[in-house]
């Protein structure tokens, strides 16, 4: 998705108090099933995009209380502390800028979202998913397939 000069994305959590705008939509979306992203999302997987962060800007720190739930990779997830749902996620990664995963469905124009390109932590799912999508299991080849995406938004 090319970025649009002056243009922003909204994006919030489901209440709508933890706020956030990006100067530009994610180009990278997949499915994530590992045991964090069930509990941290209450349920079965969370559709994520994946972008650099310095175009996030968050709107309303106040209201997201971030927190890391393993470690490594010490990836700190930002919850509404109103409605307690998934706002956006920060990584730090060696060589690399922040970057910043976000719910597909906190985005106010979810459409203008790319596809989801595959289901990563697929072994510890919860559910099966009936789909074309590639499925990868275990924590190594999931952040292998991971690296695609996530090389992209860096770049992009």
């Amino acid at each position: 998705m090319p970025e649009a000069a002056g243009r922003v994305f909204p994006a919030s959590c489901s209440c709508g108090a933890a706020r956030l705008t990006l100067t530009a939509l994610p180009r990278h979306r997949f499915f994530c099933h590992c045991t964090v992203c069930q509990t941290v999302y209450r349920a079965p997987f969370a559709d994520v995009t994946v972008i650099r962060a310095d175009r996030v800007a968050i709107e309303t720190p106040e209201a997201i209380a971030f927190a890391r739930y393993k470690s490594p990779p010490a990836i700190e997830r930002g919850i509404c502390t109103n409605c307690g749902k998934p706002v956006v996620a920060l990584a730090d990664m060696p060589l690399s800028p922040r970057l910043a995963f976000i719910a597909a469905k906190n985005f106010d124009d979810a459409a203008a979202l790319p596809p989801s390109s595959m289901h990563i932590h697929y072994g510890t799912r919860s559910a099966d998913i009936d789909d074309t999508l590639p499925k990868r299991s275990g924590p190594l080849v999931s952040q292998l397939a991971a690296m695609r995406p996530i090389l992209g938004a860096i770049f992009s």
